[in-house]
């Protein structure tokens, strides 16, 4: 199952036709990325300075519901874009979500948005460090199963927890 489709590869591989005709928006309020400190990973929490909504760039496929027999191998999902990224704590890996201004989630909805178009607005959607903070937060975050959806998990811990 994958959860992300590559910026460099979804104009030109599997994702290609979902990125003419499947585009969508995850809205988010932040994102986590995994640092290694003192032997561990360490979950931090990254949102934007002024609190504002996330629109992450996503490409979605939805089958047919009155399709007779949806065609084989069609799945329902989305993934979310990612970008290759350029240093500093919002990159800490290698990739990081495609985050969209209001104006660009609008034209990447827009059914209008050509192929062309809608190429651009990803290969010039840049996410500044300077916009963003991030801090330290409980690696219960990482636990799966019932409770794990907690609004503490979004706080900032201590140097010491």
């Amino acid at each position: 199952m994958m959860i992300n489709a590559r910026l460099d590869k979804a104009q030109t591989s599997t994702w290609k036709a979902l990125f003419r005709s499947g585009r969508c928006i995850v809205p988010a309020d932040g994102w986590y990325e995994w640092v290694a400190e003192r032997g561990r990973k360490q979950p931090y929490y990254i949102q934007p300075n002024d609190a504002a909504p996330l629109f992450f760039a996503g490409l979605s496929s939805v089958a047919d519901d009155h399709a007779a027999e949806p065609p084989a191998g069609t799945v329902d999902g989305f993934v979310i874009v990612t970008d290759a990224a350029a240093g500093g704590m919002l990159d800490v890996h290698d990739r990081r979500p495609l985050v969209l201004s209001p104006q660009e989630a609008q034209a990447w909805l827009d059914p209008a948005t050509t192929f062309d178009e809608a190429t651009h607005i990803a290969n010039n959607a840049r996410t500044r460090p300077e916009d963003f903070h991030w801090f330290r937060v409980t690696p219960q975050v990482n636990r799966s199963g019932a409770g794990n959806d907690d609004a503490s998990f979004n706080q900032p811990i201590g140097d010491d927890e």
